[in-house]
């Protein structure tokens, strides 16, 4: 408690004690109600003090009680002098302590308002912090939740994941098993596919081996019908056409020359090549043709030897007179079947049988390596002599400048005689009076030559690896 009758008590003093056991008192509270209520007797209790100091501000009516023991005070008269001189003097003072009284109460309701509007403050931010408690805690559930819900959505994912990688790895399985089943199954219908383009091509060939022999038994049936009747004579081969059948043929020797007929198809259809690679390597001369007048003059043009008829079927197609001879009986029944225009007979014979400058040109693919030195010779002059001027001849044989043709493939027809080599049958041809030819090299090999970068490696490739085939062009002057 202060001391409200102590002299010495200045308003400075005063206030310092006041805010000190405020502030001492104000530490120790923890919650609004005690704070409130500590602070409701504590301004009680400042308001008492500050009454008392109220009263001691007033004028006073009697001198304090200590300067009332002096004996001089004893008398009435000295005191209510001093008592004057006491107010006097302290009239300045009265006044402002009053003056201090009053600020301090304006003070006290001033911190008694901020006082009411901290416990609204507190009482607000108190349920505002029990909504964000309340708001927060609600949240903190549903991010449980969340939490729960994720943690079972990505076990479920997980559980997912495991699913869609076993049923890659069994798609993986899958798609390698049908992998395999369709390569074993392509492989079985390639197979299946081989055999029958096999059988295919057995039966096509036996059928026509069939058709030919029949053919040459029904010629040789006939043949036997006219001599048995006296028919066969040397009138009926009096033609050109046919003059070559004049001989002293027995029936047995006609027989075996069919035979050879049948054979010599057979191995053409083997080693020689099916007649679309034969008609597609021909086609290389047509521009040859185009240059010459032949098509212009409608001449004919004879080839000799023509086999199975490729090149007279190309002649046909390109719109020029192509005429086919050969003495394989077989063959040229395969050309007739197609409709192509060809003769049985001797190459020199029916020659002979024409007049000067009637053909507009001659062919002849793989002919000239079938006859002897001293017949090709004479088939030069005689081509050289049917043929019109401008007209244009080609003969194509093996190339022996390659080495594998020369020393090998040249020998697996049994009827080759011998390899011409270019520059020879380019020489007859000049020599037989065609005044320009030309050497044209055909067919490379299809081995894989050596891949080397060197002298040494291409001269062997041009001699092992070089052009099979080469035909010499001549154009009569």
């Amino acid at each position: 408690m202060i001391d409200t009758n102590r002299p010495d008590m200045t308003p400075d003093l005063l206030i310092h004690k006041l805010q000190n056991e405020i502030h001492a008192h104000s530490l120790n509270l923890s919650s609004t109600s005690s704070r409130s209520a500590y602070r409701q007797s504590k301004l009680e209790y400042v308001n008492t003090i500050l009454n008392d100091a109220l009263m001691l501000s007033q004028v006073r009516i009697k001198l304090p009680q200590k300067l009332s023991r002096l004996p001089i005070l004893k008398n009435t008269k000295v005191q209510r002098i001093l008592l004057k001189v006491y107010n006097f003097l302290f009239k300045e003072q009265r006044a402002i302590n009053l003056g201090i009284i009053q600020a301090v109460r304006e003070n006290i309701n001033l911190n008694q308002q901020l006082a009411d509007q901290t416990i609204n403050l507190e009482n607000y931010f108190q349920g505002l912090n029990a909504s964000i408690d309340d708001r927060l805690t609600n949240l903190d559930d549903r991010l449980t939740n969340l939490d729960d819900r994720l943690t079972n959505l990505d076990d479920r994912l997980t559980n997912l994941d495991d699913r869609l990688t076993n049923l890659d790895d069994r798609c993986k399985d899958i798609e390698t098993h049908l992998s395999q089943e369709f390569t074993s199954l392509a492989s079985h219908l390639s197979a299946a596919e081989r055999t029958i383009q096999f059988i295919e091509k057995n039966h096509s060939d036996r059928l026509r081996y069939l058709q030919t022999d029949l053919a040459q038994q029904k010629q040789l049936t006939t043949l036997l019908l006219k001599e048995q009747h006296g028919l066969l004579n040397p009138e009926i081969y009096s033609t050109p056409e046919t003059s070559f059948l004049h001989s002293t043929w027995d029936i047995q020797s006609l027989q075996g020359d069919r035979q050879i007929d049948s054979f010599y198809s057979a191995f053409e259809d083997k080693f020689r090549g099916n007649r679309s690679l034969i008609r597609e390597r021909l086609q290389i001369y047509l521009p040859f043709l185009k240059e010459s007048d032949i098509h212009q003059s409608g001449d004919e043009i004879l080839d000799i030897g023509s086999g199975r008829g490729e090149w007279l079927e190309l002649l046909r197609d390109e719109g020029y007179q192509g005429r086919g001879l050969d003495i394989n009986q077989a063959m040229i029944q395969q050309c007739k079947e197609i409709g192509l225009s060809i003769v049985e007979g001797d190459a020199l014979t029916y020659l002979k049988s024409l007049p000067d400058n009637t053909l507009g040109g001659i062919t002849g693919f793989h002919i000239v390596e079938h006859l002897p030195f001293e017949s090709l010779i004479q088939l030069m002059i005689e081509t050289y002599r049917v043929v019109r001027p401008n007209g244009l001849i080609i003969f194509e044989t093996p190339n022996p400048r390659n080495v594998i043709v020369g020393s090998c493939t040249f020998y697996t027809d049994p009827t080759h005689k011998n390899p011409i080599p270019p520059e020879v049958l380019q020489f007859m041809v000049n020599y037989s009076g065609f005044e320009k030819s030309q050497i044209l090299l055909l067919n490379p090999s299809q081995d894989i030559p050596v891949l080397e970068n060197s002298a040494i490696a291409d001269r062997f490739n041009e001699l092992f690896y070089g052009c099979m085939d080469y035909a010499v062009i001549g154009t009569k002057g």
